[in-house]
């Protein structure tokens, strides 16, 4: 990797720690926390006083019953501004069999599918129609991971195709896949399965994160992770995206 590249990474380490002192610097009047398993319940009033450079919701993602309301509240957030909404999910729900359980194989077990049980949201906020009805809201999925998601997103067009006109509840005006590349966004730590299906995600909607500072996270040796990594053979333009670009754009950082 050349000097160039090498500065590419560094910047883009740059790029996550700047999104997180922003978020923590100005989190009461920038951001609306959802609880877990709660219904937000912010006035509309109140939301549109604080809108500003952008709107981070956060949410452990848990039922889908409880997003339209999530939208809703958001939509009214950005009327002012509407290209700054962005709601993050955390992974962190969805398991039935396994409980998460430190010095068991329940632990390994837990943080290995954990990511996956994202695909109820997923898929719920593009086929009820969600996207479609605030196509100006991003959803950024943390600690996402990238491997699984082309599969699901295979699956989400089969599925639409063939039941398209049986569908009354909802209406699309793209395919699944599309909304997904219009208005979602993963993170990831390391995945270099995920890196080698990027095509069927696409750059633009990938951000690298080291998870600092739980177990997983690649923290103290982020920057050798990168470069050793799928991400580190990445062409400059991808590696730029993922690093840097997507986050600066995301949040309005820069």
């Amino acid at each position: 990797m050349g000097l160039h590249s090498k500065r590419v990474v560094f910047a883009g380490l740059l790029a996550v720690v700047a999104v997180v002192a922003v978020v923590a610097t100005h989190w009461a009047d920038l951001a609306v926390k959802f609880a877990p398993k709660k219904t937000a319940r912010v006035s509309d009033t109140d939301l549109s006083r604080r809108a500003h450079a952008f709107f981070l919701a956060s949410l452990n993602a848990g039922k889908y019953e409880n997003l339209p309301e999530a939208f809703r509240l958001l939509t009214a957030a950005y009327l002012q501004n509407p290209r700054d909404a962005a709601i993050s999910f955390h992974l962190g729900k969805g398991m039935h069999s396994i409980e998460v359980k430190p010095g068991s194989w329940r632990m390994a077990a837990g943080v290995a599918v954990s990511p996956m049980q994202l695909d109820e949201v997923i898929t719920g906020m593009i086929l009820s129609g969600l996207l479609e009805r605030y196509p100006n809201v991003r959803v950024v999925f943390g600690e996402a991971g990238l491997g699984w998601v082309p599969y699901l997103l295979a699956r989400l067009d089969h599925e639409y195709d063939k039941y398209r006109d049986l569908i009354h509840d909802a209406t699309l005006t793209m395919r699944p896949r599309d909304y997904f590349r219009r208005q979602v966004f993963l993170t990831y730590e390391e995945d270099n399965l995920g890196i080698e299906l990027l095509p069927h995600i696409g750059a633009t909607n990938v951000l690298w994160a080291s998870d600092y500072p739980h177990g997983d996270s690649t923290w103290p040796h982020s920057r050798q992770a990168i470069v050793e990594s799928g991400l580190g053979q990445l062409d400059e333009a991808d590696r730029r995206l993922i690093l840097w670009d997507n986050a600066a754009s995301l949040y309005n950082i820069v």
